[in-house]
């Protein structure tokens, strides 16, 4: 439980780090649209950098 609250709050910090650094208001579509492609871009891109990581963990010799 406190591993998922952790995730949740990593991503709303985040989330409000996007809001903030792209000066976005939700009171527009717009910005609205520009902040999901930004964040799913962020998540994607995560997602990606951790599947390279563990290709590269399987591919290492671990054996003396």
């Amino acid at each position: 439980m406190k591993i998922l609250l952790f995730f949740i709050i990593v991503f709303m910090f985040f989330s409000l780090l996007i809001i903030s650094n792209n000066n976005l208001s939700f009171l527009d579509d717009k910005n609205i649209n520009i902040f999901f492609n930004i964040y799913m871009g962020w998540i994607d891109d995560i997602f990606l950098n951790l599947k390279g990581i563990s290709g590269n963990i399987v591919a290492m010799d671990w054996l003396p």
